[in-house]
């Protein structure tokens, strides 16, 4: 059903990590160079959403693509996976650079995520809006499978999020 694509990767870092990288970028690209070497590590931090990440923002904002700015609160779901807050602006990883947020904006994506059941992304969803959103990625043709398959991968963002709260750290995300 669903075929190769723009997938959307979170990564929890501790705030040691996060600091680093964001005082020396370098360190960011030597990590990211090996980020798939190490396997064992890294699966336990990393969260891949597929394709969901599209229909999961839409869900939340409302509009199918957003992209936080400095004036966005802590808690501004606009941040949730594309923040403008770059490590390095001309470092790819994948399909363009990665975005972060810090272990503050965490909590406060958190604090609005936390709460959000199914009922309430139901009430949001629109499959007919949803198909006609030229930008909204990936275009299918929305229904109720595809409602699941968004519902299934936003649980586990819910979780991920718990865990970097609970932890204090910090997420990047990028697509691949």
């Amino acid at each position: 059903c669903y075929t190769m694509g723009m997938i959307m990767n979170l990564f929890r870092v501790s705030k040691q990590e996060f600091d680093n990288f964001v005082a020396k970028p370098s360190l960011f690209e030597e990590w990211a160079e090996t980020f798939y070497e190490d396997d064992d590590e890294n699966d336990e931090r990393l969260l891949d959403i597929d394709k969901a990440w599209g229909g999961i923002l839409y869900l939340l904002t409302g509009v199918s693509f957003v992209c936080g700015s400095p004036d966005d609160g802590v808690d501004s779901l606009n941040r949730i996976f594309f923040r403008a807050q770059l490590f390095d602006e001309n470092f790819e990883m994948g399909y363009g650079p990665a975005h972060y947020l810090t272990p503050e904006q965490v909590v406060g994506i958190h604090s609005k995520i936390a709460a959000l059941t199914e009922a309430d992304l139901k009430a949001r969803y629109n499959p007919e809006a949803m198909r006609e959103d030229e930008e909204l990625y990936p275009a299918l043709e929305w229904d109720e499978e595809h409602f699941e398959y968004l519902y299934d991968y936003f649980k586990e963002l819910q979780e991920f999020f718990a865990t970097a709260t609970d932890k204090k750290e910090a997420v990047i995300t990028f697509l691949n």
